[in-house]
């Protein structure tokens, strides 16, 4: 079932603007624009390692073991500075657009360190994995149908989400001082709430969440009136779509998959 909906929990339950605001980093903001070096890097990382072609899951590819965890804060700064060293080495490539190995190791960082799913189970390295698939097919699929918004409403959702953050950073809690520390650690990079409307990784993230949100959406709303709002229904149907693109997409996993 896909997960990237869900809100991310941080620390506490008190904090969820800023856990839906980096759900959308961890998952939405997880691939590189397609271009033609994209296309290169596949194809070398294809060449120096086993690859494996797959429209169906990888959930079942490897057993990850989690990092040994830092504190919540120092995950965070190191996540992304683990992002940042290495941003081009492929663990998967889709329909020729890298998803980096380092984005798996990032979460592996989180995870290990309390971030997880509000709700749900932590998930291995090959589940997380999956979870990137599926949303870079659903946002190409957005984008075809006409669901990629303008640059105003990206904007517009990036001030919301850099407002919603700084309103609970300028909270008298324990939460609030901690998630402070948090963003103290990546202060000064694409990922800072200085920069949350105007970075274009953070840019990137928050339009393939408003596309993929809207294919949803627009899914969900060709099913009976009765199955509408029906939970099960609604996500089946999205599932089912998710499935449906991955048999069609040249999909490579290169070597194996794990933290």
């Amino acid at each position: 079932m896909l997960q990237h909906r869900r809100s991310i929990r941080l620390f506490g339950a008190g904090i969820a603007v800023a856990a839906v605001a980096i759900g959308s980093w961890l998952v939405f903001q997880s691939t590189q624009t397609s271009n033609a070096s994209d296309s290169g890097a596949c194809a070398s990382a294809a060449t120096a390692a086993p690859t494996r072609q797959t429209g169906t899951s990888v959930a079942n590819a490897s057993s990850a073991t989690p990092v040994a965890g830092a504190s919540g804060v120092a995950a965070f700064g190191d996540s992304v500075r683990t992002i940042l060293q290495d941003g081009n080495t492929p663990i998967a490539c889709v329909n020729g657009v890298v998803i980096p190995a380092s984005k798996v190791k990032a979460y592996g960082i989180l995870s290990a360190a309390g971030f997880g799913v509000a709700g749900a189970p932590k998930i291995s390295a090959s589940q997380y994995l999956d979870s990137l698939i599926n949303s870079e097919v659903l946002y190409r699929e957005a984008a075809k149908e006409g669901f990629d918004p303008t640059d105003s409403a990206v904007h517009d959702l990036a001030v919301q989400e850099k407002t919603g953050l700084e309103g609970v950073l300028a909270q008298n809690t324990d939460d609030a001082a901690k998630l402070r520390e948090a963003f103290a650690e990546v202060k000064g990079t694409p990922y800072s709430i200085d920069v949350y409307d105007t970075s274009p990784q953070m840019l990137d993230g928050f339009r393939r969440q408003i596309a993929v949100n809207a294919l949803e959406a627009h899914v969900t709303s060709q099913l009976p009136v009765a199955d509408q709002n029906n939970p099960a229904k609604r996500q089946a149907a999205i599932d089912a779509l998710t499935t449906a693109l991955r048999s069609k997409a040249n999909i490579q996993i290169l070597g194996p998959v794990s933290y």
